[in-house]
């Protein structure tokens, strides 16, 4: 589980770092996203359930602007029956109340 947690640290640093390139025109954006499909293989589809619940979490604590993305984030971690890791804990605190389970470091 641990070493779960440290691969997907290096990821999100690779992503970042992947991310400079291309807002410093070193790499284009084909060039970007061939090496972001190695770094970040397994990625997972938001499929329209998870829509549907998206726009119930949004409901849940009032609509905020900028938590719609969050809102999407969280309904498909709950589909997975994953907790989510994030940088930014309190923007899901309150999707808890849907059975949102944060990871703590």
């Amino acid at each position: 589980h641990n070493a779960r947690i440290q691969g997907g640290e290096l990821r999100g640093q690779a992503v970042h770092a992947l991310d400079v390139l291309l807002d410093r025109e070193v790499l284009g954006i084909l060039e970007a996203v061939e090496l972001l499909a190695q770094v970040v293989p397994d990625v997972v589809p938001f499929l329209p359930a998870d829509a549907v619940l998206a726009a119930s979490l949004c409901n849940l604590g009032g609509r905020r602007r900028g938590s719609l993305m969050d809102c999407m984030i969280g309904a498909t971690a709950l589909r997975l029956e994953a907790s989510l890791a994030t940088a930014n804990p309190t923007d899901f605190l309150r999707l808890g109340q849907a059975g949102l389970k944060l990871h703590k470091a």
